[in-house]
Order: C-alpha cells, then structure tokens, then sequence
C-alpha cells in the first residue's frame, strides 16, 4: 500500500466531516460580519434590503439575487414604500 493510497483512504474518511464544519464556519464568519452593521449608520431602506435578502438566501441563492435587486431599485425608484 502506498502513501498515496493511505491518503486518499484519509480523505474519503473525513470528507463526510467537511460540509457540517464548514456551515459552522460560514456561520461564525456570517454572524461576525453582521455584527459590522451595528457600527455602520444604514438607512432603513438599506437595512430592509439586506434582511429580506439574507431571509431568502437561505431558501435560493439565486432568488435571494434577484429579489435583493428588484426590492432595491423598487426603492430607489420609490416603486415601494418601506
């Protein structure tokens, strides 16, 4: 048996750990970043764009894109009222 095999059997033995670890991971860094928001002086239009788009990300990245522009312009342009 080679090292290489040793390595690979290694790898294919924790690669089920990987995804757990790195959500936690994502979510401390996540969790961080917001905290940032504390200290900046957001408008509530803004404010209101970053929760409905962070609310959806976690059903649809893509959604979450899409909606988070569409509600932004819709503000800018005074479409919608917040």
């Amino acid at each position: 048996m080679s090292s290489q095999d040793l390595l690979a059997g290694f790898v294919l033995l924790r690669l089920p750990q990987v995804p757990p670890i790195l959500g936690v991971i994502l979510f401390f860094a996540g969790v961080e970043l917001s905290m940032v928001v504390r200290d900046i002086k957001l408008k509530k239009q803004n404010l209101f764009v970053l929760v409905v788009t962070t609310g959806t990300a976690m059903w649809n990245m893509g959604a979450a894109y899409l909606a988070g522009l569409i509600l932004y312009y819709g503000l800018q342009r005074r479409w919608i009222k917040v």
